[in-house]
């Protein structure tokens, strides 16, 4: 209600199947409540499927927060278009385009989905030692917040442009 934020974050140590412990994450950091969880592409909404079903005993939970789930990506398509997205309706875009603040080029390593799935994948595999792992972790981290914050920008960037809209 205030406008500020809270960041929360979770990485699997890539031991074992990560994937009640997601959950258990997820449930704890969004609560029980009808707030919307707002994201940007169906991505979250198929995953919370796939985890229901591959934790089952918490697939009613997962369940509600899927339905809580409000997708940015067809109100942006649908009624916003920049320049600065230059062709690309993706986060990547549309964030620093519509929130300049938002950069994705001063992040170390980790900048986009393909290289954060291939970095797990690396600590998963066990191909890493301590140190290299303590260092894709951090970009991990790094980036995985960058694109919260992109999308908490975005979502302000909406409010704003309707109610500018409003105000004509």
């Amino acid at each position: 209600p205030d406008g500020g934020s809270l960041h929360r974050e979770f990485l699997a140590d890539g031991s074992s199947d990560p994937r009640p412990a997601v959950a258990e994450s997820l449930l704890a950091a969004l609560g029980d409540d009808a707030d919307p969880i707002v994201v940007y592409s169906g991505y979250e909404k198929r995953m919370l499927c796939d985890l229901a079903q591959r934790v089952p005993e918490r697939a009613a939970e997962l369940g509600r927060l899927r339905e809580r789930l409000v997708d940015l990506l067809p109100v942006v398509r649908s009624s916003v278009y920049h320049p600065g997205f230059r062709g690309s309706f993706s986060l990547k875009a549309v964030g620093p385009a519509l929130a300049p603040q938002i950069r994705y080029d001063d992040l170390a390593g980790v900048a986009d989905g393909t290289a954060a799935a291939a970095a797990f994948a690396r600590i998963a595999a066990r191909e890493t030692g301590a140190e290299e792992e303590q260092s894709l972790r951090a970009q991990l981290l790094a980036y995985c917040e960058r694109d919260t914050l992109a999308l908490l920008e975005v979502h302000r960037a909406l409010w704003t442009l309707a109610a500018a809209q409003n105000s004509r």
